[in-house]
């Protein structure tokens, strides 16, 4: 964990140091915090660690240069308004405790694997996020160029093994759903406009694991195979695959579906590992949350498919009846599949235990699967299922 923690830290101050533009007294004013505050952080995990530096050091090491040449190449001077916000948004701006001088201690210039005060910083600029929740990602976004969920993806790219929504644990101190739940209020128009205008600034990701909903642009995704258990058969199954998507809003035009194509994109991705699947045909259905019309709707996909996957509609909402849905027109209930999902789901997920989700067989020609609604549920339930899933319909074409 400190290695990773460490290597968000490295590419935050990257991101500040491509982008010298940013002032410290604009980042400040939507954070409570800024590269100054980081140097001081740096500084403390060089005392907590015995190690003897200044706080001029610990400048160096965050803005790649010394402060007070940053200041002569790039700082402006605040205005009235600057300042006047400054005074007003006092009471979540970092605080910062005196630290001790180091007796004896080795020097900082000496240290070559500075991993743990990098990580230190990482903790402290965690902390600090997770007591101002206050503090909204797109106003983060729009002023500094990251937030949250870039610190997310960078915790995630540099940690082996961990997910992206175990990394949001660690930054948002609970799962990124509960927080946005409690927490993030809806952007207003004036907000996204400038997330827009500021896109120049944003932090730019050569991998990232999903799209969030009001910040942090998606250039590529992570290859979602590289964290599931290849479970090959002795030539890859074809597949004719089906996609239901589930929603009264993507249905009236509100938004645009965009669980169906995770669907779909990871499936491929899946295919690309030799003796899995085989990708014959796609087709996808789009209905809103109706019992009959989610019914007619894997009939019709059944008829023509032989692995259904549907996408929406499990949860407790009363409208939320795709597993009755599903259960309607399946003969025979496969019950270990949606246990198993939710069970390692619920590892880094809590709220995945509430699913209702249910997978069937229909016309003992047909597996049909229940997914979550949210793009990255649907990505996580699938490294879950589509290990066995060449088995399971080789089974069924048997």
């Amino acid at each position: 964990m400190e290695e990773g923690q460490a290597y968000a830290m490295r590419k935050l101050c990257s991101h500040f140091s491509s982008n010298p533009s940013l002032q410290n007294i604009d980042v400040m004013n939507v954070s409570g915090m800024c590269r100054n505050c980081l140097s001081k952080w740096y500084l403390a995990g060089c005392i907590s660690l015995n190690i003897n530096a200044t706080y001029e050091d610990a400048c160096e090491a965050i803005y790649g240069i010394s402060y007070g040449e940053w200041k002569s190449l790039h700082q402006q001077k605040a205005s009235k308004a600057q300042l006047d916000m400054f005074q007003n948004h006092i009471e979540f701006h970092a605080v910062h405790s005196k630290v001790p001088e180091v007796q004896n201690g080795q020097l900082l210039k000496d240290v070559i694997d500075r991993t743990p005060i990098e990580a230190f910083v990482f903790r402290k600029l965690v902390e600090h996020f997770q007591t101002n929740t206050c503090v909204q990602n797109i106003d983060v976004m729009n002023v500094a160029g990251f937030c949250r969920n870039c610190l997310s993806k960078w915790l995630h790219m540099g940690i082996q093994g961990i997910s992206y929504e175990e990394a949001c644990y660690v930054v948002y101190g609970m799962s990124y759903a509960d927080w946005k739940t409690r927490f993030q209020t809806k952007a207003s128009q004036e907000q996204l406009e400038l997330f827009k205008t500021s896109h120049s600034c944003h932090a730019k990701f050569e991998k990232v694991i999903v799209k969030s909903d009001v910040c942090c642009e998606s250039i590529n995704k992570v290859d979602m195979v590289h964290r599931i258990l290849v479970i090959p058969v002795k030539e890859a199954t074809e597949v004719v695959l089906g996609i239901l998507t589930v929603s009264d809003r993507a249905y009236n035009g509100v938004y645009a579906d965009e669980s169906g194509p995770e669907i779909d994109d990871c499936l491929k991705e899946f295919a690309r590992i030799p003796n899995t699947v085989s990708i014959k045909s796609v087709h996808k259905r789009l209905v809103p949350d109706d019992r009959e019309l989610i019914s007619d709707a894997l009939k019709d996909l059944s008829s023509i498919c032989n692995m259904v996957f549907s996408t929406g509609g499990t949860g407790f909402s009363a409208r939320d009846i795709t597993p009755e849905a599903t259960l309607d027109i399946v003969q025979r209930e496969v019950r270990g599949i949606p246990e198993a999902m939710r069970r390692e789901t619920a590892k880094h997920e809590p709220l995945a235990i509430l699913s209702r989700a249910v997978a069937g067989i229909r016309n003992d020609t047909t597996l049909i699967v229940n997914l979550p609604g949210r793009p990255a549920a649907c990505r996580e339930w699938l490294a879950v299922v589509l290990p066995v899933i060449p088995h399971a319909l080789s089974n069924l074409l048997k």
